[in-house]
């Protein structure tokens, strides 16, 4: 990740890590506790083209042909987004330029790449892992650890506001 931060503060952009990057330095004692099968990253659309490009120049691959969300390198892959839930935007109520807005460095030598409010997080976690049944284990251990560091009524208020109530 160290490079591709700073190929993306090189061009003045920034990136947003989702779901289990974005957890790691908050809710694990180690990085090596919580397993990645990809790193998410929330780009804004205009910013695609120079972010492709950008990943392109670092040695990294279409993941499959036609599919120029998922860029690999050796083992590992990143998974570009235009909104932080996909397909499922409509059925939420998650404001893009508050998030943008709130996002926090990932880590503090780190300011290309950020992450959400923890509270955010939380739901984008909620929703994703109810998105696939909550088919992972790890999700799960994720949210429960979101869950026992943010005050109660800070999560009621947050996941009522973004419509995701059925999910908790």
């Amino acid at each position: 990740l160290k490079e591709v931060n700073g190929a993306l503060v090189e061009r003045g952009l920034r990136a947003v890590a989702l779901k289990g990057a974005s957890v790691i330095q908050d809710l694990y004692s180690a990085a090596g506790m919580r397993p990645l099968s990809d790193i998410d990253l929330w780009i804004r659309r205009e910013d695609y083209p120079v972010v492709y490009s950008m990943l392109k120049e670092l040695g990294f691959a279409n993941a499959w042909p036609g599919m120029d969300m998922v860029l690999t390198r050796t083992n590992w892959a990143i998974d570009l987004h235009f909104t932080p839930l996909n397909q499922i935007d409509g059925a939420f109520e998650l404001n893009a330029e508050e998030a943008w807005a709130t996002a926090i460095p990932l880590f503090v030598c780190f300011p290309g790449i950020c992450r959400l409010s923890p509270e955010l997080d939380l739901v984008v976690a909620l929703i994703h892992a109810t998105k696939h049944s909550f088919s992972r284990l790890i999700w799960l251990v994720d949210i429960l650890l979101m869950l026992d560091r943010l005050p109660r009524e800070k999560v009621v208020e947050v996941v009522s506001r973004c419509r995701a109530g059925r999910c908790l």
